[in-house]
Formats: structure tokens, C-alpha cells, sequence
């Protein structure tokens, strides 16, 4: 009879520890909920309150007894403590004087472990303080990016007007008015008459005969002898000739 005993309150002790040591290990998760509105505590709402599902109980009022904003550094509403992990809906409600909602903040949770929540109550088309800094900041940032891209524009505008002119000078340059085959740049006969022949300079055999000024009986051999688009042996050249004191082509 005595083992009989001695064996349940062995069994019955084995099973107290083993249900300690499951509750020992559970683990309990903790929820804090803050709240950040511009909305004018004492004046606009009174109380804040907060409402967490799935479960029941977990409902939770704050009065707020502040006059002071509550947008910078917030103020703590409540804490949840012993949660399950698993998937939450937290609504955050800002009340009246009369007990009706002002205004409301509905967040998803994924409790998995410890979190904090600020809940962002903000009036219409009035962002809380610290949403206000970010919009300044992305402001300047915004401005100082359009001033350089107005520089960059200017330093554009520049660069394709010099381009515009160099091509213009290119043009030019490339240019063959006279219709010789030669280019401006190069061409030392300008005007050379339509459907003469020219020589690589641009000068037609008369533009080349002529261009020598016969001045006395020196000037005669250089004449005589110049070879227009030098392909004739040395002193052999038949293109200039004088004619009346002239040198003229052949």
C-alpha cells in the first residue's frame, strides 16, 4: 500500500514539474503604444484610447490631462503585456469631450516579439511636427537639386551654343562655293569659273598663269617654266606662255 502511495505522489510531483517547466518556458510578449497627434489635447480630445484584437479585455483609455502639444516626443498610452504571438489589429482612438471619436489610427501588428508602436494621429492636411521637419528637409533638398539642374541647363545652353558656332565654322570650312572640288579652307582660287578644271590648290590653268606678274625679262622663265598641276618634267612645263607682257595660259 505504502509504495502504491509512495508511486502516485511520484507521479504526481513528476507531472507538477513538468508543468512548471512548460509554463516556466512560455514565452509572454510585450506590446507598448504610444501616440503622436497635432490635434490640441484638452481642447479637441480628452482621452485617448487604444484597442487591440483579437482577445478580450484589451481595451484600454488614457485621459489625457495635458495642454501641452503631443506631437514631440509623443506621450505612452498603455502596455500589453503576456501577448501571444501572432497577428494583432490596434486601433487608436483620440475622444471628445462628449465621448465620440475625433479621429482614429488603425495599425496591423505581427506580434513575434517586445515591440513598440507610435501611433500618428494627424489632422487634415496638417502633418505632425517631426512629418513637418522631413517635409522641410525634402523641400530644401528638392530646391537645391532644381538650382543645380538650372546651373547644369545654363552650362548646357553654353556648350551647344559653342557647338552650333563650330559647326557653323565647320560648315564653312567644308564648303566648296566655286564648285572645284576643293574646299574653302584650302582652296587658293576662290572664284574659279564654273566647269574649268583645277589643280589641287582650286586654281583653274588660267587662275595659275595669270597669277605671275611678268615685271621685267626675270619674270619671263618662271612663266615659261611653271608647271601647273606638276606633272611635267623640269623645264619642259608647256602650260603658261607671255603673251603682250602677260603670262597667260597656253
Amino acid at each position: 500500500m505504502s509504495k502504491i502511495l509512495s508511486r502516485m505522489l511520484y507521479t504526481f510531483v513528476f507531472t507538477m514539474v513538468l508543468s512548471w517547466g512548460v509554463v516556466s518556458t512560455a514565452q509572454a510578449t510585450l506590446l507598448v503604444v504610444d501616440l503622436k497627434t497635432n490635434y490640441l489635447p484638452g481642447t479637441e480630445f480628452i482621452a485617448a484610447r487604444s484597442t487591440l484584437t483579437p482577445g478580450s479585455g484589451l481595451i484600454a483609455t488614457k485621459a489625457i490631462f495635458t495642454t501641452d502639444p503631443v506631437d514631440d516626443p509623443g506621450i505612452r498610452l498603455t502596455e500589453y503585456d503576456d501577448l501571444s504571438n501572432g497577428n494583432y489589429t490596434l486601433v487608436v482612438d483620440l475622444l471628445r469631450p462628449d465621448g465620440s471619436v475625433l479621429d482614429s489610427r488603425t495599425v496591423l501588428i505581427s506580434l513575434t516579439t517586445n515591440l513598440a508602436v507610435t501611433a500618428l494621429i494627424a489632422r487634415q492636411g496638417e502633418p505632425p511636427a517631426e512629418c513637418e521637419e522631413e517635409l522641410q528637409v525634402v523641400t530644401a533638398d528638392l530646391i537645391d537639386t532644381q538650382i543645380e539642374l538650372e546651373s547644369t541647363q545654363t552650362d548646357l545652353s553654353e556648350v551647344q551654343g559653342l557647338l552650333q558656332v563650330a559647326n557653323q565654322q565647320l560648315a564653312t570650312f567644308q564648303s566648296d562655293d566655286d564648285g572645284d572640288g576643293v574646299i574653302a579652307i584650302l582652296d587658293q582660287c576662290p572664284d574659279t569659273q564654273e566647269g574649268s578644271e583645277a589643280d589641287a590648290l582650286g586654281c583653274s590653268q588660267d587662275q595659275f598663269c595669270e597669277a605671275m606678274v611678268i615685271e621685267s625679262w626675270r619674270d619671263v622663265l618662271p612663266c615659261l617654266a611653271a608647271d601647273w598641276k606638276e606633272d611635267d618634267p623640269i623645264f619642259r612645263a608647256k602650260d603658261c606662255t607671255i603673251n603682250h607682257g602677260f603670262c597667260v595660259a597656253r
